[in-house]
């Protein structure tokens, strides 16, 4: 199943004091379901599971890769546009390597730099570069050990890119605990240290003192779900322990709150998929995690996204037996949640997209566990 989705959007625009949100209490508050979701027409040009989201600065959305289902060997290298202002989607230069269950992140200077993935069962060590202006992708430096399923890459304080984990070399494709640093100036990566655990399914969160936060997560062809956390140092290169999650989780949403603190929420706590509706909070200061307001219904595999007024809304998930449209908010002020409204199409592992006006973009997922792919799109009105 495809790695878990946080794309967390930090806009300060509350300002909370410091860990003011604490822990602990804050049960669910269901109240009247708003109607905060609308279906757009425009729907993409392909079914895709396992691409990669990416906001360009003008606005528009690029789609890259994926594969024709969750449960497919052989990958894509087209990609395409969405255009919020006109609701339509058009196709863009395609890759040179078709891959699914790569990543991608936004550089500096508006490209976009794709990274690794499978096709074939084979990990992918190469790398390609999307440039907005002329519509074409271009090769990079390759990655040193050929990695899918990877947590989102992480842009550091110091310009570089933060790799880690995921799976490697050729089937069975064995999970790693080696991560990597890229240059964006010279296109190349480096090898930095590696994390003490092998990780899919994680969470990796860059906090506001520049460390990085890796949750959870599990081991491929094992039943090990775990509930350890990590921190790297983008100054000496290293990893070290920080405190345990309450629950072990894998396909969660990690949260970056405007307090500094880190909401995690929902998951599953076992590789047979179950469905956690619990969450906690990690204390940067402290190391320490703490249990705040369960959920109602979502569970694993649900997007999660900041909102401007710093609520995170969660959409989405799996129940344990169908895709979820059920969404909800967290407080942090009341440490709470409340119904957020519903989808018009219950999705799992969809795309969580924070437009210019505000609202939020909720497009494609999966909507059944035969990881059939979904093309419609629909926005969240906060």
């Amino acid at each position: 199943m495809r790695k878990s989705i946080a794309w967390a959007v930090a806009r300060m625009m509350v300002a909370i004091g410091l860990f003011a949100c604490g822990g602990g209490g804050g049960g669910s508050n269901s109240g009247p379901a708003p109607a905060n979701f609308t279906a757009l027409t425009g729907t993409m040009n392909t079914g895709r599971a396992g691409h990669t989201a990416t906001l360009l600065p003008n606005g528009i959305i690029l789609i890259a890769g994926g594969a024709a289902n969750d449960n497919s060997n052989v990958s894509f290298t087209s990609a395409e546009l969405y255009d919020p202002a006109t609701n339509t989607w058009s196709a863009t230069g395609s890759m040179a390597t078709a891959r699914a269950w790569h990543t991608a992140i936004l550089l500096a200077n508006g490209k976009v730099l794709v990274a690794g993935g499978i096709d074939n069962d084979n990990s992918i060590s190469s790398c390609e570069l999307y440039d907005p202006a002329a519509g074409a992708w271009s090769a990079t430096g390759p990655l040193n050990t050929g990695r899918n399923g990877a947590a989102d890459m992480v842009l550091l304080s110091n310009g570089r890119i933060l790799i880690a984990g995921g799976h490697g070399g050729v089937a069975p494709n064995y999970t790693l605990t080696s991560a990597e640093l890229y240059d964006p100036v010279a296109g190349i990566w480096t090898a930095t240290g590696s994390m003490s655990t092998m990780r899919r399914n994680n969470t990796m969160t860059l906090l506001q003192n520049g460390m990085v936060l890796v949750t959870g997560g599990t081991i491929k062809y094992t039943t090990t779900v775990h509930a350890s956390s990590e921190l790297y140092n983008p100054t000496t290169g290293s990893w070290s322990a920080t405190g345990p999650m309450t629950s072990p989780r894998m396909i969660h949403t990690a949260t970056l709150l405007p307090n500094g603190t880190v909401l995690v929420a929902a998951g599953s706590s076992t590789t047979s998929f179950n469905s956690l509706t619990t969450a906690e909070l990690y204390n940067p200061v402290t190391g320490i995690w703490t249990a705040t307001g369960s959920m109602t219904t979502t569970g694993a595999g649900g997007s999660a996204i900041l909102l401007p007024n710093g609520n995170v809304l969660v959409a989405g998930g799996w129940n344990g037996t169908s895709a979820l449209s059920n969404a909800e908010l967290y407080s942090p002020l009341t440490a709470a949640w409340s119904n957020a409204g519903t989808m018009t199409t219950g999705r799992i592992h969809a795309d969580a997209i924070q437009l210019s006006n505000g609202n939020i973009l909720i497009m494609a997922g999966i909507y059944n566990m035969n990881g059939d792919p979904l093309t419609s799109a629909e926005l969240y009105t906060p």
